[in-house]
């Protein structure tokens, strides 16, 4: 190996196949001053050795993670969520009387969720003999904190008082959560994005996953969403981060409409799609701008050009993305797919290139890359245009006309407001 960035590749492809994350979501800047940093503390010149060194110690690989996976928690994060919860526990598992209630916490961090789930159940009396929350994460210095249970000031924003002085002991700077809390919650080490993961436990009631799998590549999401599903009960509640729920609720959950509580129901969702519905949407086709969609045909391969230019990519990278185009325009896929590649290694938030490899990937039928690439955008950028334009019409070609809708509906509405 001679070329660093094939080296930093190597890393990179090493942190997705065994924990399962997207580089791209915490920007290839942030690994580089991650090795960076680890570099010089173990004294190591070579990039290539570092490589070697992650892919052959395990020890060091934890270290690296744990230097990659900063937690950023507090106390009653969202406030809403537990809101909910407090309220569905009293009417689901507290009448006619209260009976076991096990709940999942995944990533745990430093335990400021599952411990605000304990809080909330202790606000509403109900019994901790029969719960049992379990707190998992792939760090073991956020475990080893959690465990200790003693949080500073940064654990706390907006809470009341109250809520301190009841549970909480304070320690010079710190806090200490009362024993009482603590011995609600159980913590282990764990990745969700292993296939055993949690083999063998009883199914959970509730299950915490918020702001993790935007962080994870496709194949490490689907991995984890197959592992909640076999770990929440059947009409369980799944709570999210606000960025994730319509990736569940395409996934095989039921969002529950409520405001700023992302929760979700394990279970199907409703089939929205009526002969109104069908009827209705050549008609809200003619408000989506005019666009040369490209699809995975013969047509595409002999007629390019127009679809691949007009793909709406403004020139955010000069000659770079006008190159790429050129190379599809001629038909030349790989070598556009592999350039745009390259430069989105560099810059992976750049919206402008991640649009235009999920075009050059509907183009040549790779629709489930192309997908992951739109989802990329509007993860960015909700409001990105273009993206709503390429992944509604893709969902309509895969016959997912409800997800199509959704992204449908998105779009009219900026539209509209618009044309105010």
């Amino acid at each position: 190996m001679s070329n660093p960035l094939a080296a930093l590749r190597e890393i990179t492809d090493l942190l997705a196949g065994k924990i399962g994350l997207d580089y791209s979501t915490i920007g290839i800047k942030s690994i580089e001053l991650a090795v960076n940093r680890k570099m010089n503390t173990l004294g190591i010149e070579s990039i290539h050795r570092f490589a070697t060194l992650l892919g052959s110690d395990e020890a060091e690989f934890q270290a690296f993670v744990e230097s990659i996976v900063v937690p950023e928690t507090w106390f009653f994060r969202d406030v809403e969520p537990f809101n909910f919860l407090k309220e569905e526990v009293i009417g689901r598992f507290m009448n006619p009387a209260p009976r076991p209630l096990r709940i999942l916490s995944i990533p745990s961090s430093t335990g400021e969720e599952p411990y605000s789930v304990a809080i909330s159940l202790l606000d509403i009396n109900f019994p901790p003999e029969i719960t049992q929350i379990d707190a998992v994460d792939i760090s073991e210095k956020a475990l080893k904190k959690g465990k200790a249970a003693l949080f500073g000031k940064s654990s706390f924003r907006g809470e009341d008082a109250g809520m301190l002085e009841k549970y909480f002991t304070r320690e010079g700077e710190s806090f200490r959560l009362n024993e009482r809390a603590r011995k609600m919650v159980s913590f282990q080490k764990g990745n969700l994005c292993e296939s055993g993961f949690l083999n063998g436990k009883q199914p959970y009631d509730i299950v915490f996953c918020r702001n993790l799998v935007i962080y994870l590549d496709k194949q490490a999401r689907e991995t984890a969403v197959a592992n909640i599903k076999r770990l929440l009960k059947k009409g369980g509640y799944l709570f999210s981060g606000h960025t994730e729920v319509m990736f569940f609720a395409g996934s095989g959950f039921s969002a529950i409409s409520r405001p700023k509580t992302f929760v979700l129901l394990n279970e199907e969702p409703v089939p929205r799609v009526s002969s109104a519905v069908k009827s209705a949407a050549p008609g809200f086709k003619n408000n989506i701008p005019e666009r040369n969609f490209v699809r995975p045909s013969s047509a595409v391969k002999q007629k390019v050009a127009g679809r691949i230019s007009d793909a709406g990519i403004p020139p955010g990278n000069g000659f770079d993305i006008e190159y790429i185009k050129s190379l599809a325009d001629g038909g030349d896929y790989p070598s556009a797919r592999k350039k745009c590649e390259e430069l989105i290694f560099r810059e992976p938030a750049n919206r402008e290139l991640l649009c235009l490899m999920g075009v050059i990937d509907h183009a040549t039928g790779l629709i489930d890359e192309a997908e992951n690439n739109f989802l990329k955008v509007l993860y960015l950028e909700p409001n990105h245009e273009e993206a709503l334009v390429h992944i509604s019409l893709l969902y309509d070609e895969k016959g997912d006309s409800s997800r199509s809708k959704i992204y449908r509906e998105r779009l009219k509405r900026i539209t509209d407001r618009k044309n105010r």
